[in-house]
């Protein structure tokens, strides 16, 4: 094969254009919601193994800047079908509850549990509903057919109740207060328990000096963190010696997205406690991720921020770290971020030990 393409590499993106080709020509030719139905049963039924090397092949869209386009590609092929077909009115679908019970269910009721769950989630959080990103939308519709994506998907419920357990009984505690913000990142999405992911990770590591109130919450953006996890750190009933953010994998997925991530990522650091508060970089090459970076580093230079790095080959090597959605972490990668996250967050908690 790599008689006709220079590199492995190459190889992969002529794959995935291909391939994104053929789905959106293959979703312009649907005319009806039942062709649409049949089209998702022959890839989850009949083409099992093309279904997971096409979610493989989005996920190295997701992460490289070069792709961004066919990313968008597809996402603007899904989000315009109905109005493409004459045949599907775009307001009739899905069809609106009217109260009857014998009637059509109601759109939550259609939607995959861990679709429901997100949604839950943000009711009792206060937060948005994470669930209708398009993103959201592909992952839920994955885990229905891939069982690593449903596996890892699945503990988006479990590990928001586990926090919002664990947070009161923080509040309550007499313990010095760790406020961590984020995404499904430090939610520990991923790891083969709550107790795997890097935070709880990191405050054994260190003894467990502190009562962790984890405000984070899976698919949040910087926005997220801006508008809804840091008004709740300030409505806390009690201080926090320490705040951590891990956030911008989210953002980075499509262009839209990033163009306002430098500006937010610089009201967010503005708004953190100075000097006992850790950021971590952002680990993408981009001029958004390069332009949020160095609002960070500016921030630790005047001592606003102390800074865990993710840059480089600080989260290297992948293979191994990954958990069964080829996305998120898990145990090896955690305890990989727990380890960069633990000298900052030493000295902005004045614990001594290595720094």
């Amino acid at each position: 094969m790599l008689y006709y393409f220079a590199s492995v590499d190459d190889l992969l993106v002529t794959a995935l254009r291909e391939v994104n080709e053929r789905y959106c020509a293959e979703l312009a030719a649907i005319r009806d919601v039942d062709g649409l139905t049949a089209h998702v049963v022959r890839y989850a039924e009949q083409d099992r193994f093309l279904l997971i090397a096409e979610y493989e092949l989005w996920l190295l869209a997701a992460r490289r800047d070069d792709l961004c386009d066919e990313l968008t590609g597809w996402t603007a092929s899904c989000r315009t079908w109905p109005s493409a077909s004459p045949r599907v009115a775009p307001t009739a679908w899905p069809p609106r509850s009217t109260g009857s019970t014998s009637g059509p269910r109601s759109r939550e009721s259609t939607l995959p549990r861990s679709a429901r769950s997100s949604r839950m989630h943000s009711e009792r959080s206060g937060g948005p509903d994470l669930s209708r990103t398009w993103s959201g939308r592909l992952l839920d519709v994955a885990a229905a057919v891939l069982p690593g994506v449903r596996r890892v998907r699945g503990q988006k419920e479990s590990f928001a109740q586990a926090w919002e357990d664990a947070n009161r009984a923080a509040l309550a505690s007499d313990r010095p207060l760790w406020v961590a913000l984020g995404d499904s990142m430090t939610q520990g999405i991923g790891a083969a328990s709550v107790e795997g992911g890097w935070v709880p990770r990191l405050n054994a590591l260190l003894g467990e000096p502190f009562a962790v109130v984890n405000l984070s919450a899976s698919g949040a953006r910087v926005a997220d963190v801006l508008e809804h996890q840091l008004p709740r750190m300030r409505a806390l009933s009690a201080s926090p010696v320490l705040v951590t953010v891990l956030v911008g994998a989210n953002d980075m997925l499509t262009r839209g997205r990033r163009r306002a991530v430098p500006d937010r990522f610089g009201r967010v650091l503005e708004q953190l406690p100075p000097g006992r508060s850790v950021v971590a970089t952002l680990p993408r090459r981009n001029a958004a991720a390069r332009a949020a970076n160095a609002l960070i580093d500016a921030a630790a230079g005047d001592g606003r921020v102390h800074v865990a790095e993710l840059r480089g080959p600080a989260l290297s090597p992948i293979r191994g770290s990954l958990a069964d959605d080829w996305f998120h972490p898990n145990d090896v990668g955690y305890a990989r971020i727990a380890g960069l996250f633990e000298a900052p967050v030493r000295a902005a908690a004045r614990l001594g030990g290595p720094v």
